[in-house]
C-alpha cells in the first residue's frame, strides 16, 4: 500500500472538490517567500496532461496573487490569500497565467499583517467543505511543541506555498 504524504492527502481531499475524477499526485513543488520576493507570471504548462487541477495549499504570510487569462493580452485580477488558504487551479482556470507580485508585511518585524476578517455569510458550499476535510485526521500531523514554535516563528517573517 502507497503511504501518501500530508500534502498529498490535503491535495486529494481538494481536488475532489474541482469534479475532475481521481487525482494521485505525482509531484510537488514548495515555493519559499520573504518579504521581498515574488514570482512572475506564468502558466503550470510542463505536465503530460492539463485534466488534472493544481492544488496550492498557502501558509503564512499574506500576498497579492494575480489571475490572468490564456494569454498575457488579459489583465490579471488581484487576488488576497491569506495563510490556509487554499487554490484550486482546474478546468477553465488550470492554463492561465499567474504570479505572486507582493508578500503583505507589517512595519513592525514579526508581526503579521492586520486583515479584516472573513464575512461568514460569504462563504460559499465550497468552503463549507473545506471546513469539513480540516476537520479530518491526517496520520503524521502531529509536531512537537518546539517545532511547531519554530515553523510558527518562520511563518510570521515568511510565506510558504505547496504546490500538487
Amino acid at each position: 500500500k502507497t503511504k501518501h504524504t500530508i500534502a498529498a492527502k490535503l491535495a486529494q481531499s481538494f481536488a475532489s472538490l474541482s469534479n475532475s475524477g481521481p487525482f494521485t499526485p505525482q509531484a510537488s513543488i514548495v515555493n519559499f517567500y520573504n518579504s521581498k520576493s515574488l514570482m512572475g507570471g506564468h502558466q503550470d504548462d510542463l505536465e503530460l496532461t492539463f485534466t488534472k487541477p493544481v492544488i496550492s495549499l498557502s501558509m503564512g504570510l499574506p500576498c497579492i496573487f494575480l489571475l490572468g487569462g490564456l494569454d498575457k493580452s488579459e489583465p490579471p485580477c488581484p487576488i488576497l490569500v491569506r495563510n490556509g488558504d487554499v487554490m484550486i487551479m482546474g478546468g477553465e482556470s488550470r492554463l492561465r497565467f499567474h504570479g505572486m507580485c507582493r508578500v503583505l508585511v507589517n512595519g513592525t518585524e514579526g508581526e503579521m499583517v492586520s486583515l479584516p476578517p472573513v464575512d461568514e455569510d460569504l462563504i460559499c458550499q465550497e468552503d463549507k467543505q473545506i471546513k469539513e476535510l480540516e476537520e479530518e485526521e491526517i496520520p503524521g500531523q502531529e509536531m512537537e511543541s518546539e517545532e511547531r514554535e519554530g515553523v510558527e516563528e518562520f511563518l510570521k517573517t515568511h510565506r510558504i506555498n505547496v504546490n500538487v
